[in-house]
């Protein structure tokens, strides 16, 4: 079983993510961090390596790229959210902004709540925070054992 917990948010991690799922009608996004190509351009095909899922959920609205060079995941506080009003314009959000890159408000997915885990897995294995599969879950777990969120 793994443990929940709620955390501010994912501190300036510097892996180069990818936008790696997209749900139809925007109900979840997956970002995965990669580490960098020098750790495992050498490794066999099919070798799990260390990445960073992090999955938006209830999925309002996205403004960022496809690849990403680093997270610096944040709830905007009010002086960020003042800066998206054009935007944003005057909607209910019904969610959370989340600032994805470090200095900028530019780039972010409007959600009602992030997850995020470490997890060792192969390249093209789907994320365990978006799976349907309880033993896909059970059979990857986070590194950790702790799937942090945010809202």
């Amino acid at each position: 079983m793994n443990t929940k917990r709620r955390s501010p948010g994912v501190a300036d991690d510097s892996r180069l993510f990818s936008l790696v799922e997209y749900a139809f009608g925007h109900t979840h996004v997956v970002l995965r961090g990669y580490p960098p190509v020098e750790e495992y351009e050498d490794l066999p095909s099919g070798t799990p390596v260390r990445v960073l899922d992090i999955s938006f959920v209830n999925v309002k609205r996205i403004s960022c790229w496809t690849d990403l060079d680093a997270v610096d995941l944040r709830v905007a506080d009010d002086t960020a959210l003042e800066r998206l009003r054009p935007q944003l314009g005057g909607r209910n959000l019904y969610g959370s902004v989340f600032l994805l890159a470090p200095g900028t408000v530019e780039e972010y997915i409007v959600a009602g709540r992030a997850y995020w885990a470490e997890y060792d897995l192969v390249f093209g294995d789907p994320s365990p925070l978006t799976s349907y599969d309880a033993r896909y879950r059970e059979q990857h777990p986070p590194v950790d054992g702790i799937v942090h969120f945010a809202e």
